[in-house]
């Protein structure tokens, strides 16, 4: 037998929403640099080392991502380098997903800097406000910067969190 949803709008409120917390500084914070450090993340890409991630000083010199280690050197000769190990830092972002077992039991870390947790739908916007408040400041005291997202899709709640600068 087919069960049809009910036309009124009420299994909305049974839904789930996506709570994304995105880390743009993560990469480097959890090799112990801080945004003030001259400091890039590198690994090798096409015949070069090449930047994977900068503190907000390397960025401010015009060190961007993609940009080979020469040329970043060139704009900031004294700029420090951490060499990129893709396993302890998938380790790290689980340990950090983690903490949002705290609001779900259905969590993921969506490397290289953001963590998920599926929440349900509560009315009211207050309670969701609560809940991302909540979740950048456990991130804060863990160390890290996080814009929050919540919507009802994981994908575009990554989007909205790595394109904005606060959290919605």
């Amino acid at each position: 037998a087919r069960i049809d949803p009910p036309t009124d709008g009420s299994y909305t409120e049974h839904m789930f929403r996506y709570l994304v917390a995105h880390a743009p500084t993560f990469r480097l914070d959890r090799c112990g640099w801080s945004d003030q450090d001259a400091a890039v993340l590198v690994a090798e890409e096409r015949n070069a080392l090449r930047v994977q991630s900068c503190t907000g000083a390397a960025q401010a010199a015009g060190i961007r991502t993609g940009m080979s280690m020469a040329a970043a050197r060139a704009l900031l000769p004294n700029v420090e380098t951490e060499l990129l190990d893709p396993a302890a830092e998938r380790s790290d972002l689980t340990a950090l997903s983690t903490q949002l077992l705290r609001v779900s039991p259905c969590i993921s870390a969506l490397p290289p800097d953001a963590v998920v947790a599926e929440v349900a739908r509560v009315p009211g916007a207050g309670t969701e406000r609560a809940l991302l408040e909540r979740i950048r400041i456990r991130m804060r005291q863990l160390g890290h910067t996080a814009h929050v997202v919540i919507a009802d899709d994981p994908t575009t709640a990554l989007n909205i969190a790595r394109w904005t600068r606060r959290s919605t």
